[in-house]
Order: structure tokens, then C-alpha cells, then sequence
């Protein structure tokens, strides 16, 4: 049937991808239509922000993802990245709308790599569907370890033209002109936590601080400042041309603020390390406000003031799973302004409706939160976001709604894979969940049931000569410091066992199929070669698997040999992270062509031929730019199913390299200039057989933009098809179905897309 449906519709397909010879682009008759699966994207929603009219607005930032946009008050949320550039745009750490025009927004985004601090302040007009950069002059740091408290940019509310801002290092900086310019006002090397005018009192601009900036000796390794470990609360009575350090304490460090409207003077905080404190002074002294919260947990990430009945007051401690004194749910409630406190509810797992599937108990819903958010408009009506989406309560906050975090379920993903022969299907693995796989050209995906405690999934594939085997690797934490393993499904997935584990931070770096028998798989093991990493084999379906005898170069002794500055530095989601979305399943490549005969690179040492399986290797990376750059590194390689010895490898920065000759010479394919371009994954073949599709992460160390390019010619001419709308998408892998031809991208932190293409109407 599959046969008969490709000669029906060669002819028409012939047509659409006619020959063609520009040089830049493929210019067919076809187009492509970008869209996101159901999860969306995701990550850390860190922060809420509510339109000033329009009650079912609402605005959430994310670590990875950008900026969602809710308008049915939160039931639903897609993205709005329109008009960023850069992959750190992605980790945003704040946003303010207007309050006297909503639809001008800002948004604050940056990241630390390579020993320095950037940021950029981006501006909306248009109630945040497109932005533009304003000033590269503040700093922030969307992903690091101050992402979850106030925000950090707002417009006066009694004044329409001014516009504060506070860097992560470099002080505040204010505009009189909406934002098109900027000017520092002060309070460089601060460790600014929250940037808020007071709303009931003209002309007052308060600065929060933590006690310590961290991260500090990494950013701003030659800075010989001793700040004092203290908390600083400051304040500007004049558009911030001067500042006034109106309190300090000690190892106390302020979150977050909020106001009462009926008492100016009154302002209570978040702390990092006192809980709750209250002032009635304007500032000048606090007191703890403690009754009724819990003594164990002493970092409070948010506060917050209901703005129609400053009597009621909500917080949160940030639970984590050794907090055994804490509630599951810890949302706590006062009703005297903050003196004392009480939990809301007494929660069980009923009190919470239409979470996704891996939400098993409270204990999910409850951890890490980052902001609560009282309606402004709505009474009753709260918002809370936490480390996996935003929960919408309409009673005050005794029962909750998941929305199944319609989109933002996922979070950064690793690695996608492609069903050779299942028409529709393909998988994805990502740290912090369990592979997802979709059967419908990836429109929806349903994350795998619970197989084990191996939560984090590195690698997936499906095998073609079994439509019911699925393998996959996983992980009990992100480092594998606990022990990774390599779990077989007999039955799609319905069920897994282990049957192959691995210690010593082993991690399995990829899984392929062998072409030519079945029941044979490979295995990329990663980390240290003396314990155990390396290429491993099975010859019946993943029951039992013997290591490979694959030479290296003796000065090689971890996979990767520059581990961290690959890990952490270079792929990584964020600097700190190491090993979180670093790139995965994509360094091994079985040849179609040859029988034992694969394809094994390292990052920044070489590519190699292992024939026989392992009893030869062959160094491969002669006039591949290994060390060209200390970005040129090798992330993926991919061989041709249809053309003997035809091999493609794309490296960071050096963009995309062919081999006709399995390996044995190269040419550079894309671009053909020096033009700086990422080729972080590869899909070969498509409908017809000959399309090559490579897409570029826009990195710190290498910033090539975000693109999907596709041709159709193995080559010799190329097509960027990618959606800008979506701003900065970085892009870890890419695939193309090869029954229908629809191609499937994932990203870091804006989860799943795929294109299906359509005839252009002229």
C-alpha cells in the first residue's frame, strides 16, 4: 500500500520540487506552515503579570520560553516571542504592561556565559504580539538563581513617560520617554530582586536587594568588591536621580514587595532567608510577620496584597522535597493584613482538577512556587505558577484548575525521533519527564506511563523491524549521579523494564537500530571510558548488551573530553546546568549501507568510522574543522538511506559537511561561505529521498540565528523555511516523516512543532 501511494503521487510531488539552480534558495512551489503541538512550551513559569482592564489578560514569563499570553484567564496560553533575536531573549526574568496603555509592554531577558553578564530590554506596542529591542544596556539573568521574584522593569503608574529598570549586576536604568532611551541611574553592582513604584503614593520608586549576588565570581571574576552580606531596601523621590538606602539587615534578602491601599506606609516583603516581614514606617524598620507559617522553610519567593481588600494577604513558601514541616500545597492566607497566618486548605488531591497525567499527587502542584497573583478584577479569582505551569483558583484559593497546563506542559527537549515505518508517529525525550510520543504528525503527545524511577529520558528509538518495540534511556536525576539505564517496551510503550543499567554518572547518549538485522541495537555511552562509557551492542532486541572494542585517542578519557565547557558552557540549557539539554541520540550513526559499519563522533576531537563492530576505527575528521574555533563542534551526523557512502555532519559555528565516500573526504555543504551558522541537527531524505533539513540553535558562544533551512537537491541549493513569528526558537532536532513528508522540530523550552507543506497560491 505504502508503495502503491508513492508511485500515485510521484508525478505531483516531481512538480512541486522541479528542478531548480539558485544558489541561495530552492524556491519551489511549496510552502511550509509552521505550528506547535498541543503541550506548547514550557518551563519555569517564574512570573504573572494581569492586564489593567481586561480581567481574563494575563501575561506569565518563563526561564526558557519567552513570554505566554493568556486570554481566557488562564485556561490556555501560547506564545509571544515575536521579534527576538537571540537565544537568551528565551529566558526572560521580567515584564510590565502599562497601566495607563496596555498595549505597551517591556520585557526583560539575558543569561551569563563566557564569564559575563547580557541582557536586553524589549519593547511591545501592539500588547506584546511583536517586540523590538530598545537597550542591550541592563543585564538580566532570565535562567539563573534570582528568576523567581519581583519583577524588575515598570512604568509609573502616575507617570505615562517613565519607565525603571534594574539590571542583574548593573544597577537601574530609567527612560523619560517610554523606554526609547535609556540612562544608568545608579546602583551598580546591587543584587536587585525587584524594581516597583509605589501604587498608592505619586513619585516614590523602591529598590529591593538580595543579601548576596550570586553566581558573582563567575560574571565578574575580576571585580575585587566586598559588598556586605546585607538585604537593602532603596528608595528615589525624584525619577531616580538620587537613591536613599532606607534600610539593611543583615543576611536578610528581599524577594519581593507589596502595598496596602489603606495604609501608604505600610509595605510587606518576601524574604529569602526571614520569611514574611512587615513595615508601617515606609521602610524604615521591619518586623517579622511569622504567626502561623512554617519555621522550616525560609525562602519566600512571593507576596501578595489583594488590591480590593488589603485585610487579605497570600504567600508561599518555595517547598522542596525535604520540607517535611511544610504542606504539600503550602499556600498560606492572613486576613489582619499580614500579622497572622493561616493555611488555606487542607488540601487532598481532589481539591485539584485536569492536571497532566505526570502530576500524580500535590506534591507536584505545590513545588517551587514562584508568584501568587490576585485578580484584580474578579473576586475570589487567584493565579499561581510554579515549576510546571500556572493553577487557576475562582474560591479563594481552596480548590484549583490545571487546565492541563494547555500550553505550556513541556519543558526543554532533548531529542526527537521519527517512526520509519509507522506512519505519524515520533517521540521525544527530555530532562524532567519521561519520553513523550505522538501518532498524529505531531499535533498531540502523551508522555509514556511510569515505567520506573527514571524520570529523565536522554535517548528513544523505534524499531523498524518491530512496530511494537520502543527503547529508551533514562535517568534518576539530570547528572545521572544516581544511575541511568536503558529500558525496553514490548508492547508501544504501555509497559517498560530495565534491562541494562549503568553507575559512575554514566549516561546513554544515544540509541540506534541496526538497518540490516533485526534485534540488533547500539548504544553511545558518555562520561568516564575507564568506568564504562563508550559504544555498546545488542543482538537480541536490548536483552543483553556487550561493550564494543572501539579505539580512541589515549588523551580522550571522558566523553566529552571538554565536558564541561560543552555541558555547561556551550549546549546547555543554562550556564549551572551542566548536562541539561547539552544534545543527545545524535554523535551515533548506523550506516544503511554497510553492515557493522557506524559512525561514532566526539564533540571537539574527531569523527570516527568503527567497522566490523569495533574491530576497526578510523579516524574520519580529516577536513572536518574540528579546532577550527573553540566552537567548532560536532553535534550531529547522519547518513543517507538511499545513497551508498553519503554522509552529512553538522557542527556549531562551521555549519553542515558532506561525504561521498563514507567519510574517507569532505566538502562543506551549507553555508558555502564563512557565513557563522549552527547546524544543531540534521534530517535526511523526505518524501522523494533527497531533501536535506537543518536547523540552527541560536547559542551565546554562537550566534547564529534561529532557521529551519530544507533542499531538496542534497545541497546545492537551500531554502530557510522557518516561522520568524516565533522569535528565537533554539532548535536541538529536527525530522521529517518519511511516508508524508511533514517535518518535526523541538526546542529548548518552546516545546514541539511541525510543518506540513502546501502548494503556494500566487
Amino acid at each position: 500500500m505504502v508503495l502503491n501511494r508513492y508511485i500515485c503521487f510521484l508525478p505531483f510531488w516531481l512538480l512541486l520540487f522541479g528542478c531548480n539552480h539558485s544558489e541561495k534558495q530552492n524556491n519551489s512551489n511549496v510552502e511550509f506552515t509552521w505550528q506547535q503541538s498541543y503541550l506548547g512550551g514550557g518551563g519555569y513559569i517564574t512570573g504573572l503579570v494581569q492586564h489593567p482592564s481586561d480581567s481574563n489578560v494575563i501575561f506569565a514569563r518563563c526561564d526558557v520560553a519567552g513570554l505566554f499570553k493568556s486570554v481566557d484567564a488562564g485556561k490556555e496560553w501560547h506564545l509571544v516571542n515575536s521579534g527576538l533575536k537571540h537565544g537568551y531573549n528565551q529566558n526572560t526574568e521580567a515584564v510590565c504592561i502599562s497601566s495607563h496603555d496596555p498595549n505597551i509592554m517591556f520585557r526583560g531577558s539575558g543569561e551569563a556565559r563566557k564569564h559575563q553578564m547580557v541582557g536586553e530590554i524589549h519593547k511591545s506596542t501592539d500588547g506584546g504580539q511583536s517586540w523590538r529591542s530598545v537597550t542591550e544596556e541592563v543585564d538580566f539573568f532570565g535562567n539563573g538563581p534570582n528568576r523567581v521574584y519581583g519583577e524588575r522593569i515598570e512604568v509609573d503608574p502616575f507617570n505615562k513617560d517613565f519607565v525603571a529598570a534594574g539590571g542583574y549586576s548593573k544597577g537601574v536604568w530609567v527612560s523619560n520617554d517610554l523606554g526609547e532611551t535609556w540612562k544608568f541611574s545608579g546602583l551598580k553592582g546591587e543584587p536587585i530582586s525587584h524594581v516597583v513604584f509605589h501604587p498608592y503614593k505619586e513619585g516614590l520608586l523602591y529598590v529591593t536587594t538580595l543579601d548576596e549576588m550570586r553566581m558573582k565570581d563567575y560574571f565578574m571574576a575580576d571585580s575585587t568588591e566586598n559588598r556586605p552580606k546585607k538585604g537593602r531596601l532603596y528608595k528615589s523621590a525624584d525619577f531616580g536621580q538620587s537613591w536613599e538606602l532606607v534600610y539593611e539587615k543583615e543576611n536578610m534578602g528581599f524577594t519581593q514587595l507589596d502595598f496596602f491601599a489603606d495604609n501608604p506606609q505600610k509595605i510587606i516583603a518576601s524574604t529569602y532567608n526571614k520569611g514574611i516581614v512587615i513595615s508601617v514606617d515606609g521602610g524604615l524598620t521591619f518586623t517579622s510577620a511569622m504567626a502561623g507559617l512554617p519555621t522550616q522553610t525560609v525562602r519566600y519567593n512571593t507576596v501578595a496584597v489583594d488590591p480590593n481588600n488589603p485585610q487579605i494577604v497570600y504567600t508561599a513558601p518555595a517547598r522542596s522535597g525535604s520540607d517535611t514541616e511544610v504542606p504539600l500545597v503550602p499556600i498560606y492566607k492572613s486576613t489582619d493584613g499580614g500579622q497572622t497566618w493561616n493555611p488555606v486548605a487542607d488540601y487532598s488531591f481532589d481539591n485539584f482538577k485536569n492536571y497532566p497525567s505526570y502530576i500524580r499527587t500535590e506534591e507536584y502542584i505545590g513545588w517551587a512556587i514562584s508568584d501568587l497573583l490576585v485578580d484584580k478584577h474578579v473576586s475570589g479569582r487567584l493565579y499561581m505558577s510554579n515549576w510546571y505551569g500556572v493553577s487557576v483558583s475562582e474560591d479563594n484559593g481552596l480548590n484549583w484548575n490545571g487546565n492541563n497546563f494547555k500550553g505550556t506542559e513541556t519543558v526543554c527537549i532533548e531529542n526527537l525521533v521519527v517512526d520509519p515505518v509507522v506512519e505519524g508517529r515520533s517521540g521525544f525525550v527530555m530532562p524532567d519527564h519521561r519520553p513523550f510520543i505522538g501518532v498524529d504528525y505531531g499535533k498531540t503527545y502523551q508522555q509514556l506511563p511510569a515505567a520506573t524511577e527514571y524520570k529523565n529520558s536522554t535517548a528513544i528509538v523505534f524499531s523498524r523491524f518491530n512496530s511494537n518495540l520502543i527503547l529508551f534511556a533514562g535517568k534518576r536525576d539530570w547528572m545521572g549521579e544516581f544511575g541511568s539505564a536503558i529500558l525496553l517496551s514490548r508492547d508501544n510503550g504501555k509497559t517498560f523494564g530495565v534491562v541494562k543499567t549503568f553507575e559512575n554518572y554514566l549516561t546513554v547518549q544515544a540509541l540506534k537500530e541496526d538497518y540490516h538485522t533485526p534485534g540488533v541495537f547500539y548504544a553511545y555511552i558518555d562520561r568516564s571510558l575507564e568506568q564504562g562509557a563508550g559504544l555498546y551492542k545488542t543482538s537480541n532486541w536490548g536483552e543483553s548488551w556487550e561493550k564494543l572494542n572501539v579505539k580512541l585517542p589515549d588523551y580522550i578519557k571522558t566523553l566529552p573530553h571538554y565536558m564541561n565547557f560543552i555541558e555547561n558552557e556551550l549546549l546547555s540549557v543554562t550556564y549551572g546546568q551542566q548536562k541539561n539539554v547539552c544534545g543527545t541520540n545524535q554523535l551515533l550513526c548506523v550506516d544503511p549501507h554497510r553492515s557493522g559499519t557506524l559512525y561514532f563522533g566526539e564533540w571537539t576531537e574527531g569523527l570516527f568510522r568503527v567497522d566490523n563492530d569495533g574491530e576497526s576505527t578510523t579516524d574520519i575528521s580529516g577536513g572536518l574543522p574540528f579546532h577550527k574555533d573553540s566552537t567548532s563542534v560536532l553535534v550531529d551526523i547522519k547518513a543517507d538511506e538511499n545513497v551508498p557512502g553519503l554522509i552529512y555532519a553538522g557542527f556549531i559555528n562551521e555549519g553542515l559537511w558532506r561525504s561521498y565516500d563514507y567519510g574517507d573526504t569532505w566538502d562543506k555543504v551549507f553555508p558555502k561561505d564563512d557565513t557563522l551558522f549552527n547546524a544543531s541537527s540534521i534530517a535526511v531524505g523526505g518524501f522523494l529521498k533527497n531533501e536535506i533539513i537543518v536547523a540552527s540553535e541560536p547559542l551565546f558562544w554562537s550566534p547564529s540565528e534561529s532557521g529551519v533551512f530544507i533542499s531538496n537537491d542534497r545541497g546545492e541549493t537551500w531554502e530557510n523555511i522557518y516561522d520568524n513569528s516565533y522569535g528565537a526558537l533554539r532548535w536541538k532536532s529536527i525530522g521529517v516523516d518519511p511516508l508524508d513528508g511533514t517535518i518535526y522540530g523541538v526546542t529548548v523550552g518552546n516545546g514541539a512543532f511541525f510543518s506540513k507543506r502546501q502548494i503556494k497560491r500566487n
